[in-house]
């Protein structure tokens, strides 16, 4: 057992070691790693079926779809490009490293790792500045996917302008049996609608992201200096239990999938024949969304838990309880890790109360540092027979000689 004295760093490293040295940590890194494993199977397992595809519906859209205006059949180029689009090998067979799932397993893993070390001197900043620096850049990446949609909605009410200006750009397309006509009515309704999902869409994740990185800062915040801080931490909570929520009508469309493929119904109505099975794909798909919600509800669990764990720590540093509340002094973290004298603990105490002066009596000043001789010099003698006399007595008691 390490016994120091109080430390402000030390003793929050402890307190931050303490909470996350919990199984549910190590837990959440195994669930991630298994969801990387999974989302390379179905990538590789979904691309075969893809390429089956696309191939197939360069082949269709080359045959099939038609741009019409009000001077007839138009926009070859764009449907030269589609096709081109379709055949592209790179649609299918391209595949991107997980670089930031995998650099958040790691981060758990030292974070874990770290926090199970007793000796003092072992901080879990390694791990906490892995999954920070992961939390700057899931802001970035929720700026720059909010900034795209907002480009695709500018668009659409741009091309309602043009189209409401001149009519006669308006144009319908023709697939197979299928005729869509684009109009300003068509843009006006779709830019609305987009533009709603664009609002709340944009909430969300934004609202996830940053108080990822507020949650992920506080703890980096409190092993790094004198302050115990929770923020963003309840926030982030809430936020993974509703991407739970959504993530289970993911799983009830997926089962629906397996009994009845609404995809392959799209391709017979418009009169595109694909012979791979989706069973497999769909099948991987609602294993890796129980996987997904397993992450959010330990994720959930793991900020809502270390937000209540962090107000409890701090009710006894120097904060004042509520009043009527009995003011206590903190526990010790955990055996083995340090011994707390709480310097700030007395500011959740009562002050007590000033003990009375006592009375005064109405006496004579005798100065205590006078010895015995000083003392008889400075008392009053009879002028007449040299006997101690009262000073306040008018005769003296031994001759009478009045004073």
């Amino acid at each position: 057992m390490y016994e120091q004295p109080y430390n402000p760093f030390r003793n929050n490293i402890a307190i931050v070691k303490e909470y996350f040295k919990s199984p549910a940590v190590l837990i959440l890194a195994i669930a991630n790693i298994v969801s990387i494993i999974f989302s390379f199977i179905s990538s590789f397992i979904s691309a075969d079926y893809m390429k089956d595809v696309m191939q197939q519906l360069s082949v269709y859209v080359d045959r099939n779809l038609v741009l019409q205006n009000a001077n007839g059949d138009f926009g070859n180029e764009i449907v030269k490009a589609i096709r081109d689009m379709l055949a592209s090998p790179n649609v299918t067979t391209t595949f991107s490293l997980p670089v930031f799932p995998i650099l958040t397993v790691i981060g758990l893993l030292l974070l874990f790792a770290k926090c199970r070390n007793s000796n003092p001197d072992s901080s879990p900043s390694g791990g906490v500045t892995i999954l920070n620096v992961v939390a700057v850049f899931g802001v970035i990446g929720a700026v720059m996917a909010v900034i795209g949609m907002m480009i695709i909605v500018v668009a659409l009410y741009v091309l309602y302008a043009v189209f409401q200006s001149n009519p006669s750009r308006a144009f319908s397309i023709r697939l197979g049996a299928e005729r869509l006509r684009i109009d300003s009515v068509f843009l006006l309704i779709l830019a609305i609608a987009l533009t709603v999902i664009v609002v709340i869409s944009s909430f969300f994740i934004l609202f996830g992201a940053i108080n990822r990185k507020r949650y992920i800062g506080s703890i980096k915040n409190s092993i790094s200096s004198v302050e115990l801080s929770n923020k963003g931490a309840k926030a982030y909570g809430v936020y993974c239990i509703i991407m739970a929520v959504f993530t289970g009508f993911s799983i009830i469309s997926t089962v629906s999938s397996l009994f009845g493929n609404p995809t392959e119904e799209v391709y017979r109505r418009i009169g595109l024949h694909i012979t791979k099975d989706m069973t497999i794909i769909y099948v991987f798909s609602l294993i890796s969304n129980i996987i997904a919600i397993v992450i959010t509800i330990l994720q959930a669990k793991i900020a809502l838990g270390y937000a209540k764990y962090i107000d409890e720590q701090k009710n006894g540093y120097g904060e004042l309880p509520e009043e009527g509340a009995p003011a206590f002094a903190p526990a010790n973290v955990g055996v083995g890790v340090h011994t707390q004298q709480n310097p700030y603990t007395y500011l959740a105490q009562p002050k007590p109360e000033a003990p009375a002066a006592p009375a005064v009596k109405d006496e004579p000043f005798v100065n205590p540092y006078l010895d015995k001789e000083d003392k008889e010099a400075a008392q009053p003698t009879c002028p007449n027979c040299g006997s101690p006399v009262d000073g306040k007595a008018p005769f003296c008691g031994q001759c009478g000689t009045k004073l």
